[in-house]
This record gives C-alpha cells, sequence and structure tokens, in this order.
C-alpha cells in the first residue's frame, strides 16, 4: 500500500507541480492501473516481493514457489488436484505446503479453490518467475 500511494502522489505532483495541470485530487482506478503497470513500480517493490518469494522457498526444496508460479498464472485459483497434476507434487506435501503459505497471508482457499491474496504479488510472480 505504501508503494502505491507513494507512486499515486508522484503522479499527482507531476501532473499538477511540473506539468502545471489541473486535476481533482482524487485517485481512480485507471491511476492505480496506470502505476502498477509501469516497470519501475515492481523495480522499486523488489524487496518486498523477493522477501516474500525468498520466505516460499526457504524450508521446502522450493515446493511454496513452485506453488505459487502456477497460482499466479491462474488469477481464478486451481483446487487441489489441478495443483497436483500442474505440480506433480504430493497431496500431502502440497497441502503442508499450501497452509504454511496461507499463515503467512500469501495465499487463500476460496470455494475449494487456491489463489494468491494480494494480486501485485500475484503480477510481480507471474512476470518474474514464470
Amino acid at each position: 500500500m505504501q508503494l502505491v500511494g507513494f507512486h499515486l502522489v508522484r503522479l499527482y505532483n507531476d501532473f499538477v507541480f511540473e506539468q502545471g495541470k489541473l486535476r481533482e485530487s482524487v485517485f481512480t482506478v485507471e491511476d492505480v492501473e496506470a502505476i502498477v503497470k509501469k516497470p519501475e513500480f515492481f523495480q522499486r517493490g523488489s524487496n518486498y516481493f523477493n522477501g516474500v518469494w525468498g520466505q516460499a522457498g526457504e524450508n521446502d526444496n522450493n515446493t511454496q514457489q513452485v506453488i505459487l508460479s502456477h497460482l499466479a498464472k491462474h488469477t481464478a485459483g486451481l483446487t487441489i488436484n489441478e495443483l497436483i497434476e500442474l505440480t506433480g507434487i504430493d497431496e500431502t506435501d502440497l497441502q503442508n505446503a499450501l497452509e504454511v503459505l496461507k499463515r503467512h497471508d500469501v495465499v487463500v482457499e476460496n470455494q475449494g479453490r487456491w489463489r494468491i491474496i494480494v494480486e501485485l504479488f500475484q503480477r510481480w510472480v507471474e512476470k518474474s518467475h514464470p
């Protein structure tokens, strides 16, 4: 949130003070989309994104990272059976890894489908670790 807010303020300041144009001091969904589509957004957030990614790879032979890579490609989420098929990970190991990711607020399960909670992290994983 801090990163998004920082970029929104920079966008506003550039528009109003640098370009001398008038605009409302209310940000729109379009403003946020314009920010997160810029390559520098993910570069500036790399410490956070790399931290979450690195933590996911610490203790389980990258099982969590493999799961995240597949979930990042499927924003609607994947079932346990779909994850098993895509990753080749044993169901017990898969369930354990998902529970760790869930405890760390990285993934969530809803109606039998697992997905990455934070869309910006999902986009970063999709771009950085396809």
